[in-house]
């Protein structure tokens, strides 16, 4: 009698508990309740070209992401292709302070010349919504970077 009893309750309290979770939505009841961190997708992309205008392969591209309520500095690295362009891409919080962009010639001589190492900073307020937010999807935003290298002397 007793393990009748429990299993009644049991379902009783699985129906209700059921009802009140699906019963979770905004005031229009179109958007359903979600749960986590927001997310943004972020892309910092551009070309690489010397002083003449000429694309440099081979440059190395670190960008470092500085989050607002991140304990660390997460860095994320590409090199140029054949036409100078580079894509990085992270996936964030919606707290990105700042993004620090170096270019690094390690190739030497190969790729048209030793060139001088540059370095740009950048801040969230310099990215563009690219695509747009849903749900705790916030959207990708895109920097778009130019840089001129020098020739060593």
């Amino acid at each position: 009698m007793r393990k009748k009893i429990y299993r009644v309750e049991t379902l009783i309290m699985s129906g209700v508990l059921g009802l009140l979770g699906f019963s979770c939505s905004d005031i229009n009841g179109e958007t359903p309740d979600m749960y986590g961190t927001p997310i943004t997708d972020y892309v910092v992309k551009g070309t690489v070209t010397d002083e003449n205008q000429k694309p440099i392969k081979g440059i190395q591209v670190i960008n470092s992401y500085d989050f607002t309520y991140a304990p660390n500095v997460i860095k994320d690295t590409t090199y140029t292709n054949e036409k100078g362009q580079f894509e990085g891409k992270m996936k964030g919080y919606n707290s990105l302070s700042k993004v620090k962009t170096e270019f690094n010639d390690i190739d030497g001589d190969q790729n048209g010349g030793s060139f001088s190492n540059e370095v740009q900073n950048n801040t969230n307020s310099d990215f563009v919504q690219t695509k747009e937010n849903k749900g705790w999807f916030n959207g990708e935003f895109t920097l778009t970077l130019k840089q001129i290298l020098k020739k060593k002397q």
